[in-house]
C-alpha cells in the first residue's frame, strides 16, 4: 500500500514555486548584455536614426556607396535622410572619434561611416532637386505659354474692344444727366456687375439686353469670346507662384554650383558625384533661363494691359484680372444662351396663338356658310347675291362641305327670269373683262308645257355661270348654283 500512495504522490504532486530574488538557479543564467552608451548624440537624434535604419536594412557601407555614386537612390529613401541626420557638427564630432567603433552605437557607427562626405545634407538636397526638376518645369512653364497668349489675345482683340465701346455707350445712355454722364471709360471689373443691374420690370439683366444687342445689332462683335480663348485658363494662373518657383530652381542650381566647386574626390571609394550632376547643370541652367526669359515676358505684356485698360498692376494681380474677365464670359454665354431660349418660348406662344386665330376663323367661316340665304327663295334676289359675294370674298365657298348637296326646291320661270337680272345687274362689277360670255340657262323642255307662273323642274345641265375658264376649282365650287 505504501508504494500505491507514493507513486500516487509522485505522480500528482504539485511542484513547488521558485523563490523570487535569485537562488541556486541564479548561477546557472548568463549576464544580461551591457548596453552601449552614447559618446556624442542625443538621445532624441540617435533613436531617429536608429529607426531609420531598422527600416531601410541597409548596410552601412552600401549606403555610403549608393550617396557617393549617386545610384539606386530613391525619392523616399533621400527624403528621410534628410529629415532623421543629426547636425553636420555632430557627424562632425562623432567621426573625429572613430577610434572607439566598436563601443558606439548603431547610430553613431553610421555617422563615422557617412562622417568622410563633406556636406552630404546639401548633396542630398541637390539629388533630391535632380529627381524633381522635370516635374518643376511642367509645372512652371505651361502657366507661362498660357498667361502670355492671354495677354496677347487681350491687346489683340478688336471685337473685345468694340464690346467695351457699346458698354461704355449704353452707360453714358443710362447715366446721362447724372455726374458720371459723358465718360471716356469704365474700370473692367464693372463687368461683371451687369449681370446684378436689372431692368425695371425686373424680367432681364442689362446682361440680357448686351447679349440681345450684340446678336441684334452687333453681329460683328458676337464672336468676341472666341478670340479670348485662353481666359478660362489664364484665370488659374498665379504668377507669384510662378516667380516663387523660379526662384527655388535659381537657388537650388547656385547651391548644386557651390557643391560642385567645393568638390574633391575622396581618398576612399568612387565618388560620381561630381560627373552625374555636371551634366545635370548644365540642362537645368539652359532651362531655368529660358523659363525666366518667358516668365518676363509674361510680365511685360500684363504690364502693357494695365496701360492699356487702365488699372494698376501693383494693386490688381495676373489671377484676380483674368478670374473677372472669366467669370464676365461665363455670365455672357449664359446670358445668350437665356435669351435664345426665351425666344424659343416665345415662338412657340404664338405659334399656338395663331392656331387657336386659324380655329376660331375656319369655326366663323363654316358658321357663315350655313347662313347662306337659300337662293330658291322667290324675292329678295340682290341680297342672295350679296351673300354669295361675301362668301367668294373669306373663302368660306371654296371649301366644299363633307354633307351631300342639298336638293333644290324648283322654282318659278318668274323666278329664273328675276334671278338672271340679278346677275345681269352685278356682272360688271364683280367680273373681269376675261369672263365668258352672260349667263346662259335653259329651261327644262317640259317646263314650256306648263302655264305662266307654274312650278319648274329646276336648271337644266346646261346652265352656266360667269367665271374664268381656267378657274376648274371655283367652277366646280359653284357647280350646284
Amino acid at each position: 500500500m505504501k508504494i500505491f500512495f507514493k507513486t500516487l504522490s509522485s505522480a500528482f504532486a504539485s511542484k513547488p514555486a521558485k523563490k523570487l530574488g535569485g537562488g541556486s538557479d541564479d548561477n546557472n543564467k548568463k549576464p544580461a548584455k551591457k548596453a552601449k552608451a552614447l559618446k556624442v548624440l542625443d538621445a532624441k537624434s540617435a533613436q531617429n536614426l536608429a529607426i531609420l535604419l531598422g527600416s531601410l536594412r541597409i548596410q552601412h557601407a552600401e549606403m555610403k556607396r549608393r550617396i557617393l555614386e549617386v545610384d539606386d537612390l530613391s525619392e523616399e529613401m533621400i527624403s528621410s535622410l534628410i529629415k532623421n541626420l543629426p547636425e553636420p557638427e555632430q557627424i562632425t564630432a562623432v567621426y573625429q572619434i572613430k577610434d572607439q567603433y566598436a563601443d558606439m552605437t548603431d547610430a553613431e557607427q553610421f555617422c563615422v561611416t557617412i562622417g568622410s562626405i563633406k556636406r552630404i545634407v546639401p548633396r542630398l538636397q541637390s539629388v533630391m532637386f535632380k529627381m524633381h526638376f522635370d516635374e518643376q518645369v511642367s509645372d512652371i512653364k505651361p502657366d507661362i505659354v498660357i498667361g502670355t497668349k492671354a495677354c496677347e489675345e487681350l491687346l489683340q482683340s478688336k471685337k473685345f474692344g468694340k464690346l467695351l465701346e457699346l458698354i461704355l455707350l449704353m452707360g453714358n445712355y443710362m447715366n446721362s444727366g447724372s455726374r458720371n454722364a459723358q465718360s471716356v471709360g469704365f474700370d473692367l471689373s464693372y463687368l461683371t456687375k451687369l449681370r446684378e443691374t436689372k431692368s425695371a420690370d425686373t424680367k432681364q439683366t442689362l446682361m440680357h439686353f448686351l447679349a440681345e444687342a450684340v446678336s441684334a445689332k452687333y453681329p460683328d462683335v458676337a464672336g468676341f469670346a472666341e478670340e479670348l480663348s485662353q481666359v478660362d485658363k489664364a484665370a488659374r494662373v498665379s504668377e507669384d507662384n510662378v516667380i516663387k518657383n523660379l526662384h527655388s530652381m535659381e537657388k537650388s542650381i547656385k547651391e548644386l554650383e557651390k557643391d560642385l566647386k567645393a568638390f574633391k574626390a575622396p581618398k576612399e571609394g568612387t565618388d560620381k558625384f561630381k560627373d552625374v550632376m555636371s551634366e545635370f547643370l548644365g540642362k537645368a541652367k539652359s532651362e531655368h533661363d529660358t523659363l525666366k526669359i518667358m516668365s518676363e515676358k509674361m510680365h511685360k505684356l500684363f504690364k502693357q494691359l494695365g496701360e492699356y485698360y487702365s488699372f494698376d498692376t501693383s494693386k490688381k494681380n495676373f489671377e484676380d484680372f483674368f478670374g473677372d474677365l472669366k467669370k464676365f464670359l461665363e455670365e455672357y454665354k449664359a446670358a445668350v444662351k437665356e435669351n435664345e431660349q426665351k425666344k424659343k418660348l416665345e415662338e412657340k406662344a404664338k405659334k399656338m396663338q395663331e392656331a387657336k386665330e386659324k380655329a376660331e376663323k375656319e369655326k366663323k367661316a363654316k358658321k357663315n356658310r350655313t347662313q347662306l340665304v337659300d337662293l330658291n327663295g322667290e324675292t329678295d334676289q340682290e341680297g342672295v347675291m350679296d351673300n354669295l359675294l361675301e362668301a367668294l370674298k373669306d373663302g368660306s365657298a371654296f371649301t366644299r362641305p363633307n354633307d351631300k348637296r342639298q336638293k333644290r326646291t324648283p322654282r318659278t320661270q318668274a323666278g329664273r327670269k328675276q334671278l338672271t337680272r340679278s346677275r345681269s345687274r352685278v356682272g360688271g362689277a364683280m367680273l373681269s373683262p376675261t369672263l365668258t360670255s352672260a349667263v346662259d340657262i335653259d329651261i327644262d323642255d317640259n317646263n314650256k308645257n306648263k302655264g305662266r307662273g307654274g312650278r319648274t323642274n329646276g336648271v337644266s345641265n346646261k346652265s352656266r355661270t360667269i367665271l374664268p375658264e381656267d378657274d376648274k376649282e371655283l367652277m366646280s365650287m359653284l357647280s350646284g348654283f
